[in-house]
């Protein structure tokens, strides 16, 4: 799991993407990002977290996401939340991933700048 707080926008961007990149050179199962705690998601945001969800597609991971309406708002807006489950909390975020009741994410959506 991968916590975030504050925003995430241009100012932010290069530590966002970092975050992730350390979370996808892990070897896991499945991946619990817990947005709960962000008090503002960008576009960048949803073009690094895009970019994120199609890697762990392709090595099989599944992306779960926690987060409150500051992150639903902007996934809903952009399409991705018709692809990546956002859950209220990391306790049933978690466990739909150690159930098995979620396979790897799919992505077929565009977040233009």
């Amino acid at each position: 799991m991968q916590r975030f707080s504050g925003s995430v926008d241009r100012e932010t961007a290069a530590d966002f993407a970092a975050a992730l990149d350390r979370v996808a050179r892990d070897r896991v199962h499945g991946v619990v990002l817990d947005l709960s705690a962000v008090n503002f998601f960008g576009t960048v945001g949803l073009v690094l977290l895009q970019t994120f969800v199609d890697e762990a597609s392709t090595r099989s991971i599944p992306v779960v996401l926690v987060g409150e309406r500051t992150v639903s708002r902007p996934l809903e807006l952009s399409g991705m939340a018709d692809h990546v489950r956002l859950f209220e909390n990391v306790d049933d975020a978690g466990r739909v991933l150690t159930e098995g009741e979620i396979g790897p994410s799919t992505t077929e959506f565009a977040v233009s700048e």
